[in-house]
């Protein structure tokens, strides 16, 4: 199955919380209307979650952070909205408090980022577009949420 990976930098505030009693197809539609309508589209990636995990492995690696840039990008959501256990959704969260950690990382570790040009599609692309929802959030205190949304 492919995704449309969309790519978001936006004011924790602005995104929902708590939701208690709504399922988790309501808790997703409430933070895409959200991003939507608050938050600022950096870009857009399209590709199987394989690839995009791959992808996010070989970041998280060339920023030395191992596997949990992964698992952020993969299966995080804000103010813990969506159920750990629910194998059911797919999202990725970075507070405002880790983006600004994440971009001195990218600066300190740019030959190893500039490396993955070389790497497989989608890689450099997703790269390009994390870093730069990075810098954009990073800028005015904001977050990064990355919706996977089904296509196809």
């Amino acid at each position: 199955m492919n995704f449309a990976f969309e790519f978001y930098a936006a004011m924790e505030r602005t995104i929902p919380q708590g939701m208690f009693g709504a399922t988790t197809a309501e808790r997703i539609i409430a933070v895409e209307r959200a991003m939507q309508a608050t938050g600022s589209l950096v870009g857009e990636v399209r590709g199987t979650i394989e690839a995009f995990a791959e992808a996010f492995e070989a970041i998280g690696a060339a920023m030395e952070l191992g596997s949990d840039l992964a698992q952020m990008a993969i299966a995080l959501s804000p103010h813990d909205l969506l159920d750990d256990d629910d194998p059911n959704w797919r999202m990725g969260f970075f507070n405002a408090d880790i983006v600004e950690p994440l971009n001195i990382s990218a600066s300190e570790h740019q030959d190893a980022l500039g490396s993955l040009d070389a790497a497989p599609a989608p890689t450099p692309r997703l790269r390009d577009l994390f870093l730069a929802a990075c810098d954009e959030a990073a800028a005015s205190g904001q977050a990064v949420v990355i919706l996977h949304r089904p296509i196809g």
